[in-house]
Order: structure tokens, then sequence, then C-alpha cells
């Protein structure tokens, strides 16, 4: 697992959508710590009074070197981004909840895309993470990575509201790379940007906040993105899990509040094999398809290394069944 972290704490680039990942660099494990109590340290400073400290890189409190230009390779591959719950869910949905984050994971490394997410190893996020692991085994694709984006607060562990069980348990174990960031805005615009679609799955009032975020940068023209919320039927409600923003959104067109776009910028879907098949089409539909971008940005990426390359494309196959 690489580990990687801004290099500055509060001086960042002018520009939006992802302009964090120029910052990030790469540090040792063992450093990681030490860096999480400098910005909080930092947090606590006055900045107008010490503004030439704030402007210092995190390599002043590393005992290790850090490293730079590292994050290229783990970004060759489009990635999809899942937002789900960390807890655990109820006896009687349970297995429904489970089984469909598992198969995301699956769906999400069979069809060629990286996984960002931002949970750890509990929960749905951490089921959704070991499906893509797993599934990715059955595979001999270069560059395919799980890539977990946390807050600093969350890598020590944050309890849930009763004090009984950890929300989110730090590092992930199948995460190849994990990027660390000091507060949440960052994690959220780093989670929400440069993705060629986002999985809304199961969650709490955290991953319903994700939702409409996503929504909105849509509808604003912030980011071009393809958006689907896993709507799974549950037997004990008669109806969709996300069946109430669903009404909502459709009740907003309907008293003109809302745009009758959002129904385009954001799709309800039950299962996650439906998720995945509308994707692949629309994607297949316009170029995108993400072995032809990884083939485009491996190239790119070679030829600023002085590599030389032969044609790496090959037939692209959809992987419709799971292993």
């Amino acid at each position: 697992m690489k580990i990687f972290v801004p290099e500055f704490r509060y001086e960042r680039p002018s520009c939006k959508n992802g302009a964090i990942i120029k910052m990030l660099v790469e540090v040792d494990r063992r450093d990681l710590y030490r860096i999480i109590d400098y910005w909080k340290h930092m947090d606590k400073i006055e900045q107008t009074i010490n503004d030439c400290l704030l402007r210092e890189s995190i390599e002043t409190v590393c005992e290790y070197p850090i490293k730079r230009e590292t994050l290229s390779p783990f970004l060759l591959r489009p990635h999809i981004t899942v937002h789900s719950g960390a807890r655990e869910p109820e006896p009687f949905c349970k297995e429904i909840f489970e089984r469909a984050m598992y198969e995301t994971g699956q769906l999400v490394a069979a069809n060629g895309f990286n996984l960002w997410y931002g949970g750890g190893d509990g929960g749905l996020m951490g089921l959704t993470a070991k499906g893509f692991f797993e599934q990715n085994r059955h595979y001999e694709r270069k560059d395919q990575y799980t890539i977990q984006i946390m807050p600093a607060d969350f890598v020590v562990g944050v309890k849930s509201s009763n004090g009984a069980v950890p929300a989110n348990e730090g590092l992930g174990s199948t995460s190849d790379a994990v990027i660390v960031l000091p507060d949440f805005v960052d994690r959220r615009e780093l989670l929400d940007s440069r993705f060629t679609a986002s999985i809304t799955g199961p969650g709490g009032s955290g991953t319903l906040d994700e939702l409409y975020d996503i929504l909105v940068h849509a509808k604003t023209g912030l980011r071009a993105m393809h958006s689907y919320v896993l709507n799974l039927f549950i037997p004990e409600f008669n109806e969709g899990y996300y069946e109430l923003p669903r009404k909502q959104i459709e009740r907003g067109i309907t008293c003109g509040m809302e745009s009758s776009k959002s129904r385009k910028h954001i799709r309800f879907m039950e299962t996650p094999q439906a998720i995945m098949e509308h994707l692949m089409n629309v994607l297949d539909e316009t170029g995108n398809n993400p072995q032809i971008i990884y083939e485009i940005n491996r190239r790119i990426y070679d030829q600023r290394q002085g590599l030389g390359r032969g044609s790496l494309y090959t037939p692209f196959r959809r992987a419709h069944s799971l292993q």
C-alpha cells in the first residue's frame, strides 16, 4: 500500500476539479501520524500571523524522504467512485445490501475501471472494496487499482454516534493506494472529481449528502459525469431503498422546482448489473470505453517516461459475467 498526502496544507492550486492531485506526494507510512499531528497543530495557528509557517511543506516534519510524481501510474485507468455506508446493516436487509455492494465492486473490476472509495474495511464500503479485490485476481490487467480517500480523522478511526462500534476503521487492507487529506472538504472534492461514473449504494445521511452534492455539481455543469443510484428493492418496505429521494426529484420537476434534466444527471436503478450495463453502453457509443482510455493514457505516460512501446490495444470484451 502506498500513502499519498498533500505536500502543503493551505497553499492550493487556483483551478478546481481535482487540482489537489497535483499537490500529492508519497510519504512513508511511519510518518503518517506525524503529518496528521502537524495538520492539527497548524489548524490552531493564526494564519495571518504565521503565514510563512503555514506555507511550509510537510517535508519539514517527515523523518523519511517524500516522493514526488509517484501517483501518476495509479491514474492511468478511468475510475468509478462508489459511495455507501460504513455501518453494518440490520438483519432484515443485510443480505440484500451486502450482496449488491460486493457485486458492485466485482463489476467495477470486471469492466476495467479503478475503484475510488472513501471507507475502510468495515460496512458496505469494505465489502465493495473486497469484491473489487477478489474479482481483480481473476484478471491480468495492469494498472488496475483500489484507491481509498480518507480524511485525517478517519485514519485513526471514528466511533459511531452511540460510541459502541467504529464507523470507519482506518486504512483499508485491500487498498493499493490511500490518499489522506486534512479534512472532509478536500476529501469530498477529490472523491467526486475526475471520475467516469459514480454509484451511490445504501447509506445514511452522509451518503445522502454525497448523493445530492453530485446532483448539484452535475446540474451546474461543474462536473460532467454519469451518476447512478442503487435503488435496491426492500421487501419490508415494498419499495426501493432510495424511493423517497427519487420521488422528491420527480415532485420537484412536477412543481417546477427541479429541471427535467435531473433525470439524465442521476439515474435510479435496482441492480448493480443494470447500472453497469447502461454505463458501458453509453461509453461504447461515445468512444470512451475504459480499455481505450487506458491505452491512450498508458502511451502518453510511457512517452513522458521515455519508454518505447508497441500497440497495447486489443478489443475489449465487456465482462457481463463475474468470476
